[in-house]
């Protein structure tokens, strides 16, 4: 059996655990040790780990100053990252070095975790990266645009990708390690298994190789209580938002005012701010909710574009009204929208009439129907297939 090691270095929330522990769990019952290195451990639900033993894994803490105000590319996010400068990577790198071989791994499965592949190299630790198309940029130099909507930008995209390559290069030095030719270098790993389909990839045109696998999303929809919408309404609305959404009140009274039965999960909420927005026609809650038990009768979901929860929505037909709040979320959402699954709304701009908006989306029947097409195009979708596989390629490179 094969010791076997997960990391996830960058992004927040809860979604990067969701994507990961089916795989280490899956690993674990074929008789694997399993270990996880995560960024936060505030989210994790310690009942989910199924006896998995969890860590703090090593992460940038700290603000780099002088910086663009908004990255234009993966490289410019490693510039945040501690890429900035060789004296402050080759510090972390040592550290993820180090925190590596305590554990002494066949194998690093890495989620959205760049540093702890470069470690990896170093190491000369073989490395499947697992997760949505925004944590593995295509093989392309310069790294392409996060922001293509933006014109003029491929000077900055090459000085940006020599700068954070010549960082690398200058650690990989130290450490008596060959070379990258260029940033792309970084991410041609044993395989890539992208938790999602080709028209939902950040990056648009991503070549299908040995190396770069869809293997469709990941999500749980058992896990939580099982609930039951709070009356007999003929429209039927599940919410999952954050309470610091800047709208996140204003949505729910929205919904109150419209009188469509409502299922609202909001994390981090308090008991007080929860009891204030309960109604007959609406039941929050602040844990998990087995989503199977609702989603056969949902007619709209409203959430951020995590990758997780909006593949679940549109796998079971369920048109979206979607608020992204960071680029990941924004650049799922266009790629939803383009599709006609659902309606996104700029959380940077003007406070829409919530009752107006939630009303037409409702009633826009052309979004149900872009759901349906999606699904379908999609009908052999199995997750315990998809998880299987994941873990047969795993076995079979040992």
């Amino acid at each position: 059996m094969s010791n076997i090691i997960f990391s996830w270095e960058i992004g927040s929330n809860s979604g990067h655990i969701s994507e990961i522990l089916p795989v280490a769990k899956s690993l674990k019952n074929r008789g694997h040790t399993v270990n996880l290195l995560f960024r936060e451990i505030h989210g994790i639900n310690l009942s989910d780990l199924d006896n998995i033993p969890v860590f703090q894994a090593p992460v940038w803490l700290a603000n780099v100053s002088g910086l663009a105000e908004s990255p234009i590319s993966f490289a410019e996010i490693l510039l945040r990252c501690g890429y900035h400068d060789e004296n402050y990577l080759i510090k972390i790198i040592d550290v993820w070095c180090n925190t590596l071989k305590l554990f002494n791994p066949d194998l690093l499965i890495a989620n959205y975790s760049p540093t702890a592949i470069l470690a990896a190299k170093i190491l000369n630790l073989p490395v499947v990266t697992i997760g949505t198309g925004f944590y593995t940029p295509p093989q392309l130099n310069p790294l392409p645009s996060i922001r293509p909507w933006l014109q003029n930008n491929n000077q900055r995209l090459l000085e940006s990708d020599n700068r954070i390559t010549k960082t690398i290069n200058s650690v990989l030095s130290a450490y008596g390690t060959k070379p990258i030719e260029s940033l792309a270098d970084l991410f041609k790993v044993t395989k890539n298994f992208f938790f999602t389909y080709p028209e939902l990839d950040h990056y648009r045109n991503r070549v299908v190789s040995n190396l770069n696998e869809y293997v469709g999303p990941i999500f749980d929809m058992s896990r939580g209580s099982e609930v039951s919408w709070p009356n007999d309404s003929n429209v039927k609305v599940f919410v999952y938002l954050r309470p610091d959404f800047r709208d996140c009140e204003l949505v729910i009274r929205a919904l109150h005012l419209l009188d469509y039965a409502v299922i609202a999960v909001i994390p981090g909420l308090s008991q007080f701010a929860k009891e204030n927005l309960q109604g007959k026609n609406l039941n929050v809650y602040t844990e998990s909710i087995q989503l199977s038990s609702i989603v056969d009768t949902c007619d709209l979901a409203i959430g951020y574009g995590g990758n997780g929860f909006t593949s679940a929505m549109l796998l079971s037909n369920i048109p979206q009204l979607i608020f992204p709040t960071n680029l990941e979320q924004f650049l799922l959402a266009q790629r939803i929208e383009e599709l006609g699954a659902c309606v996104v709304v700029n959380t940077e701009g003007h406070t829409p009439n919530y009752c107006d908006l939630i009303k037409q989306v409702i009633t826009k029947k052309s979004l149900k129907r872009s759901c349906i097409e999606y699904s379908k195009s999609h009908s052999k979708y199995n997750q315990d297939y998809q998880l299987n596989k994941i873990t047969d390629y795993v076995e079979s490179s040992f």
